[in-house]
């Protein structure tokens, strides 16, 4: 009898110990790995600094041909914290051999905006001429990483299951991959519902990775879907 006791005794410690292992609270699934921590000198939207600067380049695609399509267009873009007035703003402007400085259809002078970390997110007021952040209808963009649905990709857009992602939701994506681009497991917001655009930002609690948008285009009873966008240059 005490050695059918201790028999017993042994296997309730096995049954805790498998569950506590798999305890999806306190073990929860990885399908990522996280981000490593960025340079202080980069641009960290959860602890913006004077001085701290990241590049992005230029991609475009179409979505009928996705892979065929894509291609760099060799315009990098300047994204800079700087300080004027006590307050913090954005500075954006091209590199100078970016065929977008180039052009002379094209201004070449730095556009600011002001910015403004408040506790887990970033107060972006005035971005009307960001080539980033245009399109965004929310002042703020969220950083504590929750989010209210699910996203997958369809082709050059992301999808809530046969939805389109449109609106203020905060969704999130584990893989968006086209061309040459791949983001895995990061956070991502619209633009406000537009006819013609649909466009997102993707991100995690410290980088913006992609500006993603989709102009539709009809003419002469065609519809083509372009593919226009910023990705970050990682060092």
């Amino acid at each position: 009898m005490k050695i059918r006791h201790f028999l017993w005794i042994c296997v309730a410690i096995l049954t805790v110990a498998c569950n506590k292992e798999e305890d999806p609270i306190n073990n929860p699934p990885i399908d990522y790995p996280l981000d490593p921590p960025i340079s202080e000198t980069l641009l960290n939207l959860s602890d913006l600094k004077v001085g701290q600067q990241s590049m992005f380049v230029k991609y475009i695609s179409s979505c009928d041909s996705l892979e065929e399509k894509f291609k760099y267009t060799g315009d990098t873009l300047m994204v800079e914290v700087v300080e004027e007035g006590g307050a913090l703003f954005l500075k954006e402007y091209y590199t100078k051999n970016s065929p977008m400085y180039i052009d002379t259809f094209i201004s070449n002078d730095p556009i600011l905006y002001p910015v403004e970390g408040i506790e887990d997110n970033v107060l972006i007021t005035e971005r009307a001429y960001s080539s980033l952040f245009y399109f965004y209808g929310n002042d703020t963009i969220r950083l504590n990483r929750q989010y209210d649905v699910d996203l997958v990709q369809q082709g050059c857009k992301l999808m809530i299951e046969s939805s389109p992602f449109i609106g203020d939701e905060i969704g999130v994506v584990n893989d968006f991959q086209f061309g040459d681009i791949e983001v895995n497991n990061k956070t991502v917001v619209s633009c406000v519902p537009m006819i013609d655009i649909d466009a997102y930002l993707i991100y995690n609690d410290e980088q913006l990775f992609l500006s993603h948008t989709v102009t539709i285009v009809e003419f002469m009873g065609f519809i083509e879907e372009f593919i226009a966008g910023w990705e970050l240059i990682e060092p």
